[in-house]
Formats: C-alpha cells, structure tokens, sequence
C-alpha cells in the first residue's frame, strides 16, 4: 500500500536508503491539554499517566561510520527498540540488505553502544535449513533479543523448486541461529490446509508469542496448485511452535453492521496481555465479483480494523472504529494500528473530506485541520507507537516542518520539533511510527532523523 509522508507504517516492508550523520541535544515540552486546546479534542481520564516533563536526544547512531558498520552502509528510517536497549537496525550496503543490532548502555549521563554493532542477517547468505535469503520482508523483536522475520528465500535442498522459492517465517531465540518456522506447503496447525506462499505481518512478544498473517489453501495436500482455493488466515503460535498454534480469524468472515467480508488482513499489533489488533480489508463480494469480471476496482473496497484476544474463541472479534463507534464518521484504517499497554487501540483514520484523525480508544488525539502543541497548522499524522503506562508517541506533518508528540489522552505536548537546535546542527526530518518497537518502558525513543548540514543519524530521545 503507498501513502504520502503523512505516515509511512507500509515502510516496515519497503525500505528506503539514506546518506549518515550525527547530532545532539535537547528540548523542553510544549503542551496543551483538553482544556487548553479544544482542537484536539481530548477527553479527561482519571488515571492517566502523567507525561514526561522534559526530553533529552542524543544521536547515538550515525548513518555511517558507526563501529561495525560496513563503511558504505545506508541507514533506512527502520528503527526498533526494546526494553532491554537493544536497538535494531536495517540498511544497505551496496546490494545487500541487512539487519544490525547495538546493545545500548543507558546507565551512564550520555546513552551510548557498549560494543560495536552485531550483524543479524544479510540478504545472499545461507540459512540453516540450505535456502539462501533473497529478501528480508518483515521483522519484529522482543525483549530477549529474540527475533521474528518473513524471508523470501530460495535453495537447493530438494527438487521441489516450488516450494523452495517461496517466503518463510524465521525466528533466532535469544541470540541463537535462526530456525524455519512456518514455510510454503507447511500444514495448517489446527484443520485440513497447508499455507500458501504469502506471509503477511507479524509480531512478535516475551516468550517468544507469535502472531502472524498468513494465506492458505484449504486442501490438505503436499503440493499446492494455481487451482487451489486460497485464503487469509490470522493466526496465533505461543512459543513460536507450529505444533500448538490456532487459526483466530480467515478470509470470508463478515464484518457485523459492514456488510463487508474480510478478503485479506494488513498491519497487525498485540499486547503481552494478548489482546491484539489488526488491519484488514473488507468488500461486499456481490460489488467485488461484478468489478471483478469488469476489470474494474471495486468500489465497496474498504478498510477497518478488528481486535480481540488470542485466547478468544476462533471468529470472535470486534471492529474498532471505522463506524463502528456510535457518533463516530466512517472511514477507513491505511496505517498499523496499535494495541497499548493498558489495552486500547490506537489507529490513524482517512475520511472521504481528506482529514485524518488519530484516536486513542475512543479519544482524538490529533486530527488534521486544526493546531498543534505548538500552535502550527496539522497536515498529516503518522502511525502511533506505544509506550509505558499508557502513553502514545506520534510525529505531525506541518505544512512546513514537524512535531513529535506524546499523549496520555488527556493531555498532549510536543518533545521535538523541526528546526530545533540539536547539537551544532538543526534537526530538518524525522520519521516515527515506522515499527510499532520504538519505545521502552521508560519511554526512551528511537528514530530515524535528517539533519540541516545533509547528514542523518539514529536518534534517541531519553526523559530527564
């Protein structure tokens, strides 16, 4: 899916090149509250958390040049932080893609790696099982530095060509080589089917909980055929173990009060409770078969997002915004949704007027046309990451410049801003909400930024 720079979640799959650079510094809050600013509208919560007072950034990480980094390594805005400071990185070198991990120290007065960066995984080397990597399309990571991948990978461990081309989800437990977890042509794992030869999203949480998209066919045969039935499936793996896991919800299943069925499932998001969230597109199959045979789009098309939890029983979901919500406008979900700590979802949605607006459960936290914390007009919003204690991070797009934001859905402040000094050098770009894994608990962030002298740099921003 494309979008403008309004948000770029789809980035966690299509990943840019970028030049590198550094920078360092620090800015105090701008903030409004409900009261302040009826723009936002933002509705008081008793418990809500209080918010970080002032933050701190530091460019821990240069674009290139860093230890253990190849020496002609471009940085991509993928950026990923756990609680346990462990910053993942995803970039190229020449033509190879790859994935690098530093192991941050946070102990001291100025943030910094403790050793020099780890290479994870590059695309054209060779797995375990004999498939070499082709591509790296999807990653998440958890707090024990385990790590969840869909490769597009191919090999020569068989004859069977058909099933060694297609993608596969891969996972390396607490540091250890990465194992095949689910491949083209494995078997459903609770009813007669065999995954087909597309891996969606996933997430990955503590021990090792995995929740994927996936297609299927419904036939339980060891090779799949063009004229195999296929479907959508959302499934959940505890432990990572196929043996154990459970479909949650599949293709064809209505969208009560929509009149819409599910015909395939985007960005997905879960809480370490197991409540999850996830974005899927839904038609009515009358207007989608008649715009079919027209070669036409279908104009019933439309997006939402759905959630509930992976130890509900198999179909039991809810639908989330997008009409759903009494008093509510209808519109449609493009960016990942997010489950936050204390449970609610938090989404971006698109009306047919060209505004956006991103809700905390059933908050407004920002809607484009009216103000920020710091009085500039909103033209875009990204996808939110979560953080501790309830509390949600988000980058503004102005109509000149941006604003990275925090809420706790009462209040709402600006932590960094375009312009400001960072260092010696201005801070110009920025980009958020490109993984969900962006904060830690203690609402440390992690970010791609640009800078006014041409460079670029991983940044940190740190509460103090």
């Amino acid at each position: 899916m494309e979008h403008d720079d309004a948000g770029a979640d789809h980035s966690r799959r299509h990943f840019l090149k970028q030049v590198g650079g550094i920078a360092v510094g620090a800015i105090a809050l701008g903030a409004c509250s409900d009261e302040q600013n009826t723009n936002l509208g933002t509705a008081a919560t008793a418990t809500a958390s209080p918010l970080p007072s002032r933050y701190r950034f530091i460019p821990l990480i240069p674009g290139s040049g860093a230890p253990g980094l190849p020496g002609n390594f471009e940085l991509s805005p993928l950026v990923m932080l756990n609680n346990s400071g462990m910053l993942l990185l995803y970039g190229v070198t020449g033509e190879r893609y790859g994935l690098y991990a530093f192991d941050l120290d946070f102990g001291s007065e100025q943030p910094a790696p403790r050793e020099p960066a780890r290479t994870i995984l590059l695309t054209g080397t060779e797995l375990a099982d004999g498939r070499r990597i082709d591509s790296i399309d999807t990653v998440d990571l958890n707090d024990h530095g385990s790590i969840a991948l869909v490769l597009g990978t191919d090999g020569e461990i068989s004859t069977d060509r058909l099933a060694l081309m297609g993608p596969g989800v891969y996972l390396s437990r607490e540091r250890t080589a990465f194992e095949p977890l689910v491949r083209f042509g494995d078997p459903l794992p609770d009813s007669e089917g065999r995954f087909g030869g597309v891996f969606g999203d996933l997430t990955l949480h503590n021990e090792d909980n995995l929740l994927l998209s996936a297609m299927y066919a419904a036939r339980d045969q060891e090779r799949l055929t063009p004229a195999d039935t296929v479907f959508s499936g959302l499934f959940h793996l505890p432990s990572a173990r196929l043996d154990g896991a459970r479909g949650l919800v599949n293709s064809t299943t209505l969208l009560r009060g929509t009149k819409r069925s599910i015909s395939g499932f985007g960005l997905v998001d879960m809480a370490e409770s197991g409540e999850y969230a996830a974005q899927v597109f839904a038609s009515r199959p009358d207007e989608a078969l008649g715009a079919l045979m027209r070669n036409e789009a279908d104009p019933s098309a439309a997006s939402y997002v759905i959630g509930s939890s992976v130890r509900a029983a198999r179909g039991t979901i809810n639908l989330f915004g997008a009409g759903a919500v009494p008093n509510r406008p209808a519109g449609e979900v493009y960016f990942g949704p997010r489950v936050t700590s204390d449970g609610r979802r938090a989404m971006v949605e698109h009306y047919a007027d060209g505004q956006a607006v991103l809700y905390l459960g059933d908050v407004v936290v920002a809607r484009t046309g009216t103000t920020s914390p710091l009085g500039n007009p909103i033209r875009g919003l990204s996808a939110p990451v979560t953080g501790p204690d309830g509390l949600l991070f988000f980058l503004l797009t102005l109509e000149s410049g941006f604003e990275i934001c925090v809420t706790n859905g009462k209040d709402t402040a600006t932590i960094l801003a375009s312009g400001q000094q960072v260092g010696d050098r201005r801070i110009v770009t920025a980009t958020l909400g490109y993984h969900s894994d962006q904060a830690d608990r203690e609402a440390r962030l992690a970010f791609y930024a640009e800078f006014d002298d041409g460079s670029n740099a991983v940044v940190v921003g740190v509460p103090s």
